[in-house]
Parts: C-alpha cells; structure tokens; sequence
C-alpha cells in the first residue's frame, strides 16, 4: 500500500499554486461619451435667452450653420484701422434642428460700453451695413437675413473701421476681453432661439 505523507501534501499543493495562472483583472469600464453640445468654456454673453452652446472646433459644427473664421486681417483707412476677419457657412451639430436650417439674422460682439461711438463703419464685402449698440457693451450687426447658400466656400468679408481717436481705437481694446487675444461673437438664428458663441483673434500684424 502506497502512504503519501502530510508533508508531501503540503507541497503538492504549493506546486499547484505555483502552476496556476492568475486571474484576470476585470475590464476597465468604457469612457462616457461627451455630451454633443458640450461647450468649450462658459461665458454670459449673449445677455439673452438662447442656447449660446460654443462652436466646436473639433467637430467644425455648431448650432447654426455660420461661423467667423479665427484668422484676423488689419487694414488701413487714413488714420483709423479696419479689422476685417470672413464669415463662412458651415456645417450643424444636428442638422436636423430648426436653428440649422434658419438664415443668419444678427451678429452680436462682446464689447464694452466705455466703447460707444469708437466704430465709424461696418462693412460686408466692402458695402456699409447698418450697425447698433445694446445694453451690457453689446455691438451688433442687425437685420442680416443671410442664408447658408449667399455664402461661398472663400466666405464673405467682414471688417469694423474702428476710429483712431477714440476710447477703444484697436480690436484688444474694443473686445471684452480682447486683451487675451480674442473676441467673442454670437451668431443668431432667425428664431433667436440659437445664438451660439464663438472667438477669433483679435490681434495680427498689419498689412
């Protein structure tokens, strides 16, 4: 009769362990997905009632199809500057929304009020548009009715004439927070139930 001792239990059970593999931590849970209208940053402007979800420069979407290029031109007219950036047309988070199938009906900027009176002109493609202040230092382009299909793929110029002599004579002056390199602007659905936010640079060498 064959005895196996308690001693060689004891390793034939440690060479087992040993033998055996590890289990298999568990899979680490899946990323949530962001939010499809997750803005960039918060901000209050537009002082109104509207979705003001931030252009995502990710996606190249926002809520309504226009947008305001980054890139800045600075021209020149006598003594005084014309800051001239191009709207272009653009693709909608959800095409599907009355606010991506509406036309452009303002423009609004993030200005001062100490500002008041430093535009001399607005132009679009070089013809003088009409041009409003509002409470809370905002500077608007109203009464636009631009549709997704005015706007060609080299997009349509828009530049301010900002006075030399005046409070705010250059963009950094004139943005709120145009100090930190950038304008804010809104985009307005004919609804105003969109009004989405969104920057271009204020500063860049003249020309």
């Amino acid at each position: 009769m064959s005895v196996t001792s308690n001693a060689g239990k004891v390793r034939l059970s440690q060479a087992a362990s040993t033998n055996s593999p590890s289990p298999l931590p568990p899979s680490p849970s899946p990323p949530s997905p962001p939010p499809p209208f997750a803005p960039a940053l918060h901000v209050p402007f537009p002082f109104c009632e509207c979705n003001h979800t931030m252009y995502n420069e990710t996606s190249k979407s926002g809520l309504v199809p226009f947008k305001f290029g980054r890139d800045l031109v600075i021209k020149r007219s006598g003594s005084n500057r014309l800051y001239c950036t191009r709207l272009y047309a653009t693709a909608c988070v959800d095409p599907w929304s009355p606010c991506c199938t509406q036309n452009l009906a303002k423009i609004e900027w993030w200005s001062k009020d100490t500002c008041r009176g430093s535009v001399k002109a607005v132009y679009m493609d070089g013809v003088r548009m009409d041009q409003q202040w509002a409470p809370q230092g905002t500077f608007k382009i109203p009464a636009l009715n631009i549709a997704r299909y005015d706007i060609a793929p080299a997009g349509r110029e828009v530049c301010m004439e900002l006075i030399s002599t005046s409070s705010c004579p250059t963009l950094s002056s004139f943005c709120y927070r145009g100090d930190r390199g950038q304008c804010f602007y809104s985009a307005f659905s004919t609804d105003k139930a969109c009004c989405p936010v969104g920057t271009f640079n204020s500063t860049m060498a003249a020309r």
